[in-house]
């Protein structure tokens, strides 16, 4: 906590920031505040390998889809999508900003994120 404090302490003050942590040690409350201190996101994860977490910390959500089943080279369906509509769709209304990112670039990137535009309907 100390290092990521001092961190977000030589950030400028107009950049935005989203971190993505690898470890499930990070997905704690004391995390959530000092980020949404700093108005830095949370990166949201759809990855079949870490939990989902949808701890809103921003005034804008970053999600990334990095693939289920064969991580990367995973297709994801309407169906896989839906859910994840969803819960934008909610962020968009209480007022976020949504950065969606599709890293399944083995698989149906451009598709899926064609998908989740339809899906959004925004």
């Amino acid at each position: 906590m100390d290092r990521l404090t001092s961190f977000h302490q030589k950030l400028p003050d107009d950049l935005t920031c989203a971190f993505e942590f690898r470890h499930r040690s990070w997905l704690d409350n004391d995390v959530y505040d000092l980020l949404g201190e700093h108005n830095s996101a949370i990166v949201w994860q759809s990855s079949g390998r870490f939990p989902d977490d949808c701890t809103p910390t921003a005034d804008f959500i970053y999600l990334r889809f990095h693939g289920l089943q064969g991580g990367y080279t995973y297709s994801y369906t309407r169906e896989d999508l839906e859910p994840w509509a969803e819960i934008i769709g909610g962020q968009l209304d209480e007022g976020r900003d949504a950065r969606v990112y599709f890293n399944n670039t083995g698989g149906n990137a451009p598709e899926a994120a064609a998908t989740m535009q339809e899906l959004l309907g925004r």
